[in-house]
């Protein structure tokens, strides 16, 4: 049933290549001087049309299908004129006046028609709540978390420039740290040397005096 479904909706390459040669065998009338009759007209949707959405929407209708004859054993019917090379109000009447005798009226072909559309329109309802999830959850949901990693990266970096100012801070610091180190450790250098000195020179003259002492004072 879903392959009968489809077939009424997607021109086949065999009927292409049937419509093509009918156009071909018509051209060369036309260049003998004799009028020719409308052809079929092609389906302009169908190399857009995605057969996996397709199969799909058609599923659904089939699951839906009334029972009886409705619009769309009158569009096969359309379909099956295709061939004929007839204009197209006279293939809609044809078609029409070989299903009108089973109890097939317009108004059940305009009601059954319009009853499929509402299918398709609540699955395109279906379609649309599927996608704006799709985007919320894919697209949505990954630009909140750029503008979440971009709001990180901005905190981060400030918090590195404030590193960074720190260190600097802290490098400065220590090389003036390590200068008053230089600077202490030579004063203090030179005030243990003083020392030393001025020790050494108390003493050698107090070494001196006593042995003077003992040797003039007997």
């Amino acid at each position: 049933m879903l392959k009968q479904l489809k077939s009424l909706f997607i021109i086949t390459e065999e009927a292409k290549t049937e419509t093509s040669e009918k156009k071909s065998e018509e051209n060369n009338v036309n260049t003998e001087g004799e009028k020719t009759e409308n052809l079929p007209k092609v389906n302009t949707y169908s190399n857009k049309v995605d057969n996996g959405i397709l199969e799909k929407l058609l599923s659904n209708i089939e699951q839906n299908n009334l029972e009886g004859y409705d619009y769309f054993e009158f569009r096969a019917a359309l379909i099956n004129m295709a061939k004929l090379n007839l204009d197209e109000p006279t293939k809609f009447r044809s078609a029409f006046a070989s299903l009108s005798p089973i109890g097939l009226t317009v108004d059940k072909l305009s009601e059954t028609g319009s009853y499929y559309i509402d299918i398709l329109v609540n699955e395109e309802k279906k379609f649309s709540e599927a996608i704006e999830n799709q985007v919320t959850e894919k697209i949505e949901g990954n630009k909140s978390r750029i503008v979440d990693l971009e709001k990180m990266i901005s905190e981060k970096s400030e918090m590195i420039k404030k590193f960074t100012d720190e260190i600097q801070v802290f490098q400065t610091e220590i090389g003036s740290i390590n200068q008053k180190l230089d600077e202490n450790s030579q004063k203090i250098e030179q005030t243990k040397n003083s020392f030393t000195t001025t020790m050494e020179y108390l003493k050698n003259e107090i070494k001196t005096d006593i042995n003077k002492i003992k040797e003039y004072l007997k």
